[in-house]
This record gives C-alpha cells, structure tokens and sequence, in this order.
C-alpha cells in the first residue's frame, strides 16, 4: 500500500503546483553545505521507464523524496515536517532549507482564496435574495397591469398592456426595474469574484507554491539524508537553490 501511494505522489511531480506542492525536480542545482550537487542525474533517472528504473541504478542515494506538511519551526529556522520519507510511514523530521519562499508565496494567495471565498458566499446569498425580490416585483407589476387592463375593459376602452395609464401600475414597473437592477449588480459582483478565485489558482501555479487553497500547503520535495539528528529528528537537507 505504501509503495502505491509512493509511485502515486511520484507521478505527481510534472504537475505538482496543481496540488499545492513545490516542484523540486525543476532545481537541480542545490549547495549542500559546502558543496555544490548537481541532481540532474536523478532527475534523468526518474524520467527512465519503470522496467529501466532501479534502487541499483539510481544515482545520489541519500536524495530521497519527502511528501507531507509542515507542523512547525525549530529555533535554526528549520521546519519541523510530519513527512514520508520514500514512502515510508509518516515520521517527524527536520527539513533544512525549507521552501519558505513558495510557502509565505501560498500563504498569502490563500488568505486571499479564504476573502474571496467568503464573498462569494455573501454574493450567493446576496443574489439570491435580489432574483427572489426581481420575481416578486415582476408579478406585482403584472396584475398592476392585469387590473390596469381589466379597468380599461369595464370602462369600454380599447387599450394594450403598454397603454394602460395607471399610477398603480407606474410604480410597480419602478420597483421591477429597481429590483432588475439590483440582481444585474449581485451577478456582476459575483461573476468578478469567480474570475478573481481563477487568477488566484493561475497566480499560484505559475510561482510554484501551488493552487489548492481549499487545504494546508502540501510538501513533496528531494532532500539530502545528512545523517544528523536535531532534536532527537532525522535531517534532511533540500540543499540552498539559487535564486
């Protein structure tokens, strides 16, 4: 089961700010400590076709994928991660040289998503209300008519419902064209926050910090296997990425 979700989140990585995560396979330049890695050969290697892909072959062993959340910050400014390494249980772990600039990126568009959200749902109410008054106003205005005519006939007149001169009727075409109004404006009010919710979503694809606003930013990244402990948690180093 383990190793299914493993390969899953692995066939995740072409498309991983959909899913709010960090694309890590697009740096392969990272400084880990004092030395500059290249992980363009494990890069390579993942692209392999499955029956070409083995632990035997694989290059730069201690690179390992974590995929899970951030659950907090150590004192060095480390993250401390509930994470799966290589698809293993999800352990407490100690990330150096976290995304911090796709997570602040991914918590600032989410408040946003959160405000607009919440406007929708105010609009939706809103529009709601407005199309059930416009309905309400609408058959008001007909029977003013309806009665403006009927008088019309009693009287011996000939007349069509446009000609009926009533001061009834007067004022319930100017609350139809009030209440008209007001559900023109909550469906142009609405339709701006739908379009604003879908720059968001573009917004946070193209920074890499991901597009799914609806959860917590979703970790998947390569990280060094250093062989320290801090705190009592493993470490992984993703290694500093230029800018």
């Amino acid at each position: 089961m383990m190793k299914a979700l493993f390969l899953l989140a692995l066939s995740l990585w072409g498309a991983l700010p959909a899913f709010g995560q960090t694309n890590d396979l697009a740096y392969t330049k990272r400084l880990l400590g004092d030395r500059w890695v290249n992980l363009a050969p494990l890069v390579e290697w993942w692209r392999l076709p499955d029956d070409a892909r083995f632990e035997t072959n694989r290059p730069l062993k201690n690179w390992k994928t974590l995929t899970g959340t951030k659950v907090g910050v150590s004192l060095s400014q480390s993250w401390i991660v509930l994470a799966s390494v290589e698809g293993s249980a999800p352990i407490r772990v100690a990330l150096w040289n976290p995304p911090v600039r796709q997570f602040d990126e991914f918590t600032k568009l989410q408040a946003r998503w959160r405000e607009l959200q919440a406007a929708r749902l105010r609009l939706t109410q809103t529009q709601e209300a407005v199309n059930r008054a416009a309905a309400e106003a609408r058959v008001v205005a007909d029977r003013a008519t309806a009665r403006g005519i009927d008088e019309a006939l009693a009287n011996g007149r000939p007349t069509t419902p446009w000609n009926v001169d009533s001061p009834a009727l007067a004022v319930s075409q100017r609350n139809l064209l009030r209440a008209n109004a007001d559900a023109t404006e909550a469906s142009l009010a609405l339709g701006d926050v739908e379009r604003e919710l879908i720059r968001l979503k573009v917004t946070g694809e193209a920074a890499g910090c991901g597009a799914d606003f609806d959860r917590d930013f979703q970790l998947l990244c390569l990280a060094a296997d250093v062989n320290r402990k801090q705190a009592g948690l493993p470490v992984y180093d993703r290694g500093y990425i230029p800018k």
